[in-house]
């Protein structure tokens, strides 16, 4: 079974971000049900690459999981966690890190894995701040993908 770990990924697509004009994408098949995609834009003064998975959450061989690395605030990179977590009958192909860090390692954003509160995360002082809306990412028991607010 093909294994995903995130903690969270969005793709937000606005028409007047700095993204003016796509010069190259190419795709990839990573395992049944996950696509690695891989676009490049430029501006007049901006380069850009957007590297994303597309996970079909309805492919029998293909789950989302949560990797947290233990202990929770030591800073291990996705490479790192997705090892971990590979096993006979359980590899990892793909992850992200999506949750910004405190300074003492603890990530700033909601974590729950199978009901259980992982971590509280913080609200940001102002507007501007990455983290001031109370928003999570999670899967329903049937495997749905969602994001709302808390």
């Amino acid at each position: 079974m093909a294994f995903f770990a995130a903690q969270a990924a969005f793709l937000v697509v606005e028409s007047d971000a700095a993204f003016d004009k796509k010069v190259e994408g190419k795709q990839s098949t990573v395992s049944p049900g996950v696509q690695y995609i891989q676009e490049r834009y430029e501006s007049a003064d901006t380069k850009e690459v957007v590297n994303f998975l597309n996970v079909d959450l309805t492919n029998q061989h293909t789950s989302l999981e949560i990797g947290i690395p233990d202990p929770i605030n030591s800073l291990k990179t996705t490479s790192a966690i997705s090892k971990i977590h590979n096993r006979e009958g359980h590899r990892v192909v793909g992850a992200t890190n999506a949750s910004y860090f405190l300074g003492n390692g603890y990530p700033a954003n909601l974590l729950v894995n199978q009901n259980v509160i992982v971590n509280y995360g913080i609200l940001g002082e102002n507007a501007d701040s990455p983290t001031q809306q109370p928003v999570a990412f999670g899967m329903t028991k049937s495997g749905q993908a969602i994001a709302d607010y808390y």
